[in-house]
């Protein structure tokens, strides 16, 4: 079933339906089971044209590597704190054991 432009309120009221009859529990009627399939496919191909062009991540691997290596290399040298976060700076509160 293809639905027009004009039958956004429509669809909107369909899928408020299959969220009722989902909690619910109770099985889509065939129709509706194809107009929620209809419209989480088109979610689906719009998150895919969101992507923007760029490196994958596995690509950058290497890049970040450098780049924390560096980071590192210059907090020692110029003894700066490997975090602006005070709290993370302080080193961490002793452990209680189970003796007393």
């Amino acid at each position: 079933m293809t639905r027009g432009e004009g039958d956004n309120d429509a669809a909107d009221s369909i899928l408020c339906l299959a969220v009722g009859l989902i909690a619910r529990g109770d099985p889509l009627p065939e129709p509706i089971r194809d107009i929620i399939a209809e419209t989480l496919f088109e979610h689906t191909q719009a998150f895919d044209r969101a992507k923007k062009p760029g490196p994958d991540a596995e690509d950058l691997v290497p890049r970040n590597v450098h780049i924390a290596r560096a980071v590192y290399e210059i907090a020692l040298e110029f003894r700066l704190p490997f975090t602006r976060n005070e709290r993370l700076s302080a080193p961490p509160p002793r452990q209680l054991s189970g003796r007393r």
